[in-house]
C-alpha cells in the first residue's frame, strides 16, 4: 500500500492547495481507507517523504471538508501525520497557493 499512497500522492504534486478536489484526491483516499489500524497508518506515514507528506496534509483537509462521514478514519490519519510532520505540514497547506502572476 506504501507504494500505492505514494503513486496517489505523485500524481497531486502539481497541485496547490485550492486546485485539489475531492474528486482528484480519490485516488489518495482509497488507499487511505485500506488502513485504519494505528500501527499501519503510522507506518505508512514515515514511508513517505516529506513532500508527499505535505501532499497527504494537503488530501486529509480537502477530505475532512468534503467526507464527514469518514471523518474519524481522516483523523486518525492527521494525527499520525502531525506526529511525524509537525506543525510546519500544517503551516505549508494554509499558504500553500498557486503563484500571483503580473497582468499588464
Amino acid at each position: 500500500m506504501a507504494t500505492a499512497l505514494a503513486a496517489a500522492l505523485e500524481k497531486l504534486l502539481p497541485l496547490h492547495f485550492p486546485q485539489i478536489t475531492f474528486f482528484a484526491a480519490r485516488d489518495v483516499v482509497k488507499e487511505l481507507s485500506a488502513s485504519s489500524s494505528d500501527a499501519a497508518i503510522e507506518k505508512h506515514v514515515n514511508s513517505l517523504s516529506s513532500v508527499h507528506q505535505d501532499v497527504l496534509m494537503k488530501v486529509l483537509y480537502v477530505a475532512l471538508s468534503s467526507d464527514s462521514k469518514n471523518s474519524t478514519l481522516y483523523l486518525k490519519w492527521h494525527a499520525a501525520l502531525y506526529t511525524v510532520a509537525g506543525p510546519g505540514a500544517i503551516m505549508r497547506v494554509l499558504t500553500d497557493k498557486p503563484p500571483v502572476t503580473a497582468e499588464r
